[in-house]
């Protein structure tokens, strides 16, 4: 989830962190002159010269090394027609990538373009957010009534190999970008749901619409309920939200059902919001806490704006693919009793993602922090556990049936009978 404060580095700031990367980029080349010849079991030639003195105690790399490498890359390497883009932009990836942080990302100027597109709510491709779980490639969740919703992809499904490349040591933005491609086109999915089925999925990309906030009032069991289901926090989900709550407080409700399944999460300032309704006036909502070297003291996110949803009755519907803001409102909710969790554990996406936009059109999206709960509860990792746990199993699914939203109404007419 991105914090919405977008940064711009001046030229100097971005070499640095160029060059800084560039060791990586080409880690385990030999350099220099030619010696002794071997053939290793991976039947590469290789001859290899030292550039050094020798020396007892190896130094740590500088700098200065990083220049060189570029230097002998430029003056050596057999092909001499590389794009010094591609260079810079694998060595930038290459930098991120050693942080074996999977929500920390460094974009090319394309894919950052479409990251921007798909919080502005449109973009070409299946309509599912992926990330990273176990050292596993998976889906968050499918968006409603998207390409990847169509084709039968859950929550939790690991997603094995895309258009036959595996996945297994595969980056989030690089499985991004294979599956991501214009509409009408197709991408083929491996995907697991258990370790003893594999299955291909073929879907076919078209431009994802997001609509994050739908809003209807439904009468069950004599009672009047508003339903409030949020897809995702992006731009415009907070001014969407107070717009339904404003026509919804126009109808004669008993309860509220704000159903946050499968919602990935998006913008921090549009989850505090969303929870900003329910929440008292300067209270805290959620937590930032920065590493000890940023010097920072944490960042409380409270309530500003009247609660005007406190006091109605709410269920909160959560299951494995709820994430980031999604686990901020119903962590904020659960800590202060103002709502019931009902469904699955969330996901565990904890950490805040600030994005750096460069002058060439890259972007770096960077953990910076990590999460907590009004009460101290870590979201990263652990999630938030429900009140009351109802799974929605594969054979709900095929039967167009929803326990955990009976399990919601059922919930309410308790709670508006006062028992």
């Amino acid at each position: 989830m991105e914090s919405p404060h977008t940064k711009q580095k001046r030229n100097k700031q971005v070499l640095h962190s160029i060059f800084s990367v560039l060791l990586i980029f080409v880690a385990g080349f030999a350099i220099g002159h030619w010696q002794t010849p071997f053939v290793p079991a991976t039947q590469e030639l290789l001859r290899i010269t030292s550039l050094a003195p020798a020396q007892t105690k190896k130094l740590p790399p500088t700098f200065d090394l990083l220049e060189q490498v570029r230097s002998f890359i430029a003056s050596e390497y057999v092909q001499t027609d590389v794009p010094e883009a591609d260079l810079i932009y694998g060595a930038a990836s290459g930098m991120v990538a050693a942080l074996n942080d999977p929500y920390s990302v460094f974009f090319t100027p394309q894919i950052a373009e479409e990251f921007a597109k798909e919080l502005e709510g449109e973009f070409q491709g299946i309509g599912a957010e992926i990330g990273r779980k176990n050292d596993q490639l998976i889906v968050i969740a499918p968006l409603p009534d998207s390409p990847a919703a169509r084709a039968g992809l859950e929550a939790r499904d690991a997603i094995l190999a895309i258009d036959g490349e595996e996945t297994a040591t595969m980056s989030i933005d690089a499985a991004v970008a294979l599956i991501r491609g214009d509409a009408g086109t197709d991408v083929t999915l491996a995907i697991g749901r258990n370790p003893d089925v594999r299955k291909e999925v073929v879907i076919t990309r078209s431009v994802i619409t997001v609509e994050s906030v739908r809003m209807q009032v439904v009468e069950h069991g004599g009672i009047h309920i508003g339903y409030i289901e949020i897809t995702q926090f992006g731009e415009d989900t907070g001014a969407k939200f107070q717009k339904a709550v404003t026509q919804l407080l126009q109808k004669p409700i008993d309860g509220i059902v704000l159903d946050l399944r499968n919602n990935p999460g998006g913008f921090l300032d549009a989850a505090v919001n969303v929870a900003d309704s329910w929440v008292s006036v300067g209270s805290s909502i959620v937590e930032e806490r920065f590493n000890a070297a940023q010097h920072k003291p944490p960042t409380v996110y409270t309530a500003s704006k009247q609660a005007v949803l406190q006091g109605v009755p709410t269920v909160v519907l959560i299951n494995q693919g709820s994430a980031s803001g999604s686990e901020i409102v119903a962590g904020a909710l659960q800590d202060y009793g103002l709502a019931v969790l009902i469904g699955e554990q969330t996901f565990g996406k904890g950490s805040v993602q600030e994005v750096y936009e460069f002058g060439d059109g890259s972007a770096l999206k960077i953990t910076v922090a990590r999460w907590y709960t009004p009460n101290g509860r870590t979201i990263d990792e652990d999630g938030i556990t429900p009140d009351i746990f109802v799974p929605l199993t594969e054979d709900n699914y095929n039967h167009d049936e929803d326990p955990q939203l009976d399990a919601a109404y059922a919930e309410l007419m308790r709670l508006t009978a006062g028992t």
